[in-house]
């Protein structure tokens, strides 16, 4: 960054455009987070296809994470407290066996109502689905909260300190 800032400002474009490509804002953090390398460009493209699978590359691949998360998601501890999780949620009225689980139903539902269209543009049953899904979304909110206060903050916590030290999750 120390380069890149001290560069004219068309330099900078030039250089943003060789690390990106077309599209600044897909950066490698973005297509991590967003589990969709397809939209990465300019030499980021270059480095993200030597590193990643053509699988890896396409939207909808969902297994990024990194080898100390995963360290602590199979700690007996963290699974066991997930499971207890998932008995809380279920006396809460929710069908879920993990946190990850909820996205991906309310992005299915989300869908399902929408088709992809604008949320503005939608017919009034629509609407009236939609506005049924945001009040369901906020219940179950509030019960992961509350299942993940009482089950596994505390234990992923200290799984952390003991695996990764007290500075790991900062």
């Amino acid at each position: 960054m120390r380069i890149r800032d001290a560069l004219p400002a068309g330099d900078r474009v030039a250089w943003e455009r060789q690390l990106f490509g077309q599209n600044p804002k897909h950066t490698l953090v973005v297509g991590l987070d967003n589990e969709d390398l397809s939209q990465t460009g300019g030499c980021t493209r270059a480095a993200v296809e030597a590193t990643f699978s053509a699988e890896e590359l396409g939207p909808g691949f969902v297994n990024y994470q990194n080898a100390e998360g995963a360290l602590v998601d199979q700690d007996v501890r963290v699974i066991a407290a997930y499971t207890d999780w998932a008995t809380c949620m279920r006396e809460a009225g929710y069908s879920y066996d993990g946190p990850d689980e909820i996205d991906a139903d309310l992005s299915a539902r989300l869908d399902a109502i929408t088709a992809s269209e604008d949320p503005s543009a939608l017919s009034a049953a629509a609407q009236a689905a939609l506005t049924q899904l945001q009040g369901e979304e906020r219940a179950i909110a509030a019960a992961d909260h509350a299942c993940e206060l009482r089950f596994v903050a505390d234990i992923k916590t200290q799984v952390e300190n003991e695996l990764l030290g007290p500075d790991a999750g900062q």
